[in-house]
């Protein structure tokens, strides 16, 4: 087998440790359930990160989730966010991305509101 192939299986068995983090085979009352959730690392700017407390933290989102349906649910969760909500942009993995853009297990998340200077 030459060196580049072994790479390419490398890579590949890889991203599928990846993806098999992200799905959990779970027993509830006898029945084997399959939680497909996706863990991003959520990172906080600006006023969000003063009213959060903190600068980044994981958190567990559905499978298939997109950057509007992260959005939503911190809304609900937190005032500030439904405040600046028209204006915050999203960044996945350092790109600025559209809301509609699908998340997945591991992806960087920054929530950037405007910023003003003088």
């Amino acid at each position: 087998m030459q060196k580049e192939e072994i790479l390419e299986q490398e890579k590949a068995l890889q991203g599928n440790s990846s993806q098999e983090k992200a799905t959990e085979a779970k027993s509830v009352q006898g029945k084997t359930v399959v939680d497909k959730s996706i863990s991003v690392n959520l990172l906080w700017f600006s006023v969000l990160a003063d009213h959060r407390g903190r600068r980044s933290e994981q958190l567990s989102l559905p499978a298939g989730a997109r950057g509007s349906d992260l959005i939503d649910r911190l809304s609900d969760e937190m005032p500030i966010v439904r405040k600046y909500r028209d204006y915050i942009r999203l960044a996945v993995n350092q790109e600025y991305v559209d809301a509609a853009r699908p998340l997945h297990h591991g992806d960087e998340i920054a929530l950037i509101t405007p910023v003003s200077g003088g």
